[in-house]
């Protein structure tokens, strides 16, 4: 009886304090002519430890509400026998309600990452101090998926990792090492725009757009498909105001490169209607993928 009450409470306690992130590591190191070929293993163990290992929140998550990603570090060049430079690739999606669909929430490219990495050091990080520009970039995106997270459960409830996250770009200012945390840096496409765009009052629109999509559109969808899509169809035009407000912004972009194949199959599907209108929206919003608007109507 002991035995199987011990079992329990770690089991219990295993379960309410279990990591927010669910995260896939993969680290590319084929394009460095490097003789020690284990250190971009070692790196790969190391960082999917960083992301799954840290308690990012106070909330109590269990392990099937973990939020699932994935992080692709592609290593492009190298500087010393420490220093690289890459590119990462994120990607997050959310489970819709009563349904095995996982809707995409960010896909993001970030081509800036300089970063300094010797084999088997600890990752620290710090939310107040910028020790390592590896850590930083990795805990910046992490509040960031959370926060995105947040605010499709419940209307702007991200808004505290949003300003952690931005705390990290302001930790990294005096780091002239460091590219992709100033406002000069990457044509207005990084990660200081990235969270101020998300915290910009302009464009809360979007925010608001994220949780009528998710929470009334996609979550409803096995309650009542029409109603659920006519949600979804309201989540759409919110972001006509947000264009209005701060046109060509950011996270506007990063809003369709996530959910754009998303919305064409959305609207594709039969019972649908208005769609006449609602690509009129999101040729003005997101012209860039003006052939996938078009092809909504094909589809039909």
């Amino acid at each position: 009886m002991k035995v199987k009450l011990s079992f329990l409470i770690i089991l219990f306690s295993f379960t309410c304090f279990s990591q927010e992130i669910n995260c896939v590591v993969q680290v590319n190191g084929a394009q460095i002519q490097s003789v020690n070929r284990q250190v971009f293993q070692t790196l790969r163990k190391q960082i999917t430890e960083f992301i799954n290992g840290t308690k990012w929140t106070n909330d109590i998550y269990a392990i099937e509400e973990r939020i699932e990603c994935t992080f692709m570090l592609t290593i492009s060049e190298q500087y010393s026998s420490n220093e690289y430079k890459a590119t990462l690739q994120i990607q997050s999606s959310r489970p819709s309600f009563n349904s095995s669909y996982k809707s995409p929430m960010l896909n993001i490219y970030d081509k800036e990452v300089r970063f300094k990495y010797i084999e088997h050091q600890p990752l620290e990080f710090n939310e107040n101090l910028h020790l390592d520009n590896l850590t930083s970039i990795l805990a910046f995106y992490v509040y960031m998926i959370i926060g995105l997270d947040y605010d499709s459960f419940e209307l702007f409830s991200g808004e505290d990792y949003y300003q952690i996250a931005q705390k990290i770009v302001n930790n990294a200012q005096g780091d002239n090492y460091a590219t992709g945390w100033k406002s000069y840096e990457g044509g207005r496409k990084n990660r200081y725009w990235f969270v101020e765009n998300i915290l910009n009052p302009s464009l809360r629109p979007i925010r608001e757009s994220l949780y009528k999509f998710h929470r009334l559109g996609l979550d409803k969808m096995n309650e009542d498909v029409l109603d659920a899509k006519s949600k979804i169809t309201d989540a759409v035009k919110l972001l006509k105001n947000a264009n209005r407000n701060y046109p060509s912004s950011f996270y506007l972009k990063l809003f369709f490169d996530a959910k754009a194949d998303e919305i064409v199959n959305i609207y594709s599907a039969q019972n649908t209607f208005g769609t006449s209108e609602i690509i009129g929206i999101l040729n003005e919003v997101s012209p860039e993928n003006s052939s996938k608007w078009q092809s909504i109507n094909s589809n039909q």
